[in-house]
């Protein structure tokens, strides 16, 4: 394949974009595990005073 020996060094970086992009992307969504991971404590004292209250 004459095409791809030509440009392999353009494959290359374009796989390397690939890549890039895809490590920004997950950056952005380890926000979503941090934000529930904090509201944790705040839903099981919410829960709590819940069902304290239901069953009174």
């Amino acid at each position: 394949m004459p095409f791809t020996r030509q440009n392999a060094a353009a494959l290359r970086l374009l796989r390397l974009a690939r890549v890039l992009r895809t490590a920004r992307l997950l950056r952005q969504l380890r926000i979503v595990p941090v934000a529930v991971g904090r509201s944790i404590p705040g839903t099981i004292s919410f829960l709590l005073f819940g069902g304290a209250f239901a069953l009174s």
